[in-house]
Formats: structure tokens, sequence, C-alpha cells
């Protein structure tokens, strides 16, 4: 009796693991099978979104000489701090972590004597309301063009948000939400923050028309800001030094009708909105 009933104790172990061993196959079979068939495309896609990334590339500008041979126009090479953000990072914690990251690049490229971007276009004005700027761009006497810009500007602005920008607010409620949108210190002044919309109104309009499109917040900036950024690189996330090449006119305004000068281009999808 006692032999039979260590056998059947044996076998009932043998049967119960057996079943567990089954389910637990099942169980991986399916989610296999969730992963490859119902998962699969979505799935591809993320991969493919980190594996690869297209970034736009600027052709340098070839000198210009006059009949002697003497240069009019020519490039000397410069360092930029530039900033990119990866358009599959939309959560908010990111957008957090972006914001702190512009605010202590910002605080390095300073420190050293360097300025960053500043073409935030809606402005504080003297009476501490709020209203949309562009230089060289008249409110009344160009008042098409104007309203056209602002139409753009709230839009790029507010898209993507899930709603808590609205793209037809007052401007001083506008300028309020973007604030909280992209996370900036409420100890912020409104010149601090400038400077860090600045940055996102530009992250904003190059994703417009391309991911991976480089924002440069200083151009120009001496070895000691390169070496810091590279230096944090781990801390400053998005942030980077890249090769620019700076104009030089030898003499000034001199032929500039022919000569010409570099200045910010739209994209052609950009002009198209407007």
């Amino acid at each position: 009796m006692g032999v039979i009933t260590i056998k059947t104790e044996f076998k009932s172990r043998y049967i119960v693991t057996g079943v567990i061993l089954v389910v637990v196959l099942a169980l991986l079979l399916g989610r296999l099978f969730d992963l490859q068939f119902n998962q699969g495309a979505k799935l591809l896609g993320k991969a493919q979104a980190f594996s690869r990334k297209d970034v736009r590339l600027t052709g340098p500008r070839g000198k210009i000489l006059d009949r002697d041979g003497l240069p009019l126009a020519y490039n000397e090479t410069s360092y930029n701090v530039e900033f990119i953000k990866n358009p599959t990072l939309r959560s908010d914690d990111n957008r957090k972590r972006y914001t702190e990251s512009i605010v202590k690049a910002i605080e390095v490229i300073e420190k050293n004597g360097g300025k960053t971007l500043s073409t935030f276009a809606l402005r504080k004005q003297p009476d501490g309301t709020f209203d949309f700027f562009w230089p060289g761009l008249d409110k009344v006497t160009e008042k098409n063009s104007y309203d056209g810009q602002v139409k753009l500007f709230r839009s790029m602005m507010s898209t993507g948000t899930g709603g808590k920008v609205k793209s037809d607010a007052e401007p001083g409620v506008f300028y309020d939400n973007l604030r909280k949108y992209f996370f900036i210190p409420e100890e912020f002044t409104y010149e601090q923050a400038f400077k860090v919309l600045s940055i996102w109104q530009e992250v904003k309009y190059t994703t417009y028309t391309i991911d991976y499109t480089p924002v440069v917040l200083a151009e120009n900036v001496d070895m000691n800001t390169v070496a810091q950024i590279e230096i944090r690189s781990n801390e400053l996330i998005g942030m980077q030094i890249g090769q620019g090449r700076t104009r030089v006119y030898p003499n000034k305004s001199m032929a500039a009708h022919i000569i010409g000068y570099t200045g910010r281009m739209l994209d052609e999808k950009t002009i198209m909105q407007n």
C-alpha cells in the first residue's frame, strides 16, 4: 500500500507540472501571436523611428571674389550650440526634461558671454499686455501679411498640444498657456521665459516641415561653451555642438545688393500656409 501511495503522489505531481507548463507555453504563444500579427506593423514603425533619423544639412556658400581675386564674401568655420528634439518623445515628462535641458544650455552659453536665439513672436508690451510682433512687418500698413503670420504662429504653437494651448485664445492667455505647456518654471521672469519659448517656437516651425532639424540656440560660441556642452551631454538631452560657417564681408556693406546676405528662409510648405 505504501508503494502504491508514493507512485500515485508522484504521478499527480507530474500531471500538475505538465498542466502548468502547457498553460505557460500557451500564454507565451498567445503573446507571440499578438506581437507578431496584431501589433507587428505598429511595433515595426516604432523600431524604424528609433533606428532611422533624417537630418537636413545645408551646403556652404561659396566665395565671392572681385576681378582681382580679392574676397568680397567668404566663410569662416565656427561652432554652434544646436538642439534636436526627438519627435517620437511627446509625453509631458519628456517635454519637461527638454525644457530643463534648454534652460541649462542657455545658462552655459550666457555664462561664457554668448547670446541665444530671441525670435519669440508673442511679446510683452510696455503696458503689460501681449501682442504679436515680427521685425520689419508693420501691423497696420501690412495688415494682410501680419494677420497671416499671426494665424500661422497660432496654428504652429497650438498644434499637437492636445487642446492645452487654444489657437484662438487672447494673446496674454495664449502666452500663459505656452508657459504651462512647456513647463517653464513659475518663478521665471518674462525675459527668461522669452528665451526658452524662442527655442520652442523654432522647434515647432522646423518639425512642421521635417523631423530632426537642428535648431541653433547660439552661433559662433567660444571653446569654453563647446567643452561644457560636450562634457554635460548626458544631462543636456537634445543638445549638441554643430560646425557652422560665419559669413564674412571684408568690405562691410559695400556692394550688398550684388553679394547678398544670409538670413532665415521659410520652407515652401510654410510659405503656402501663410
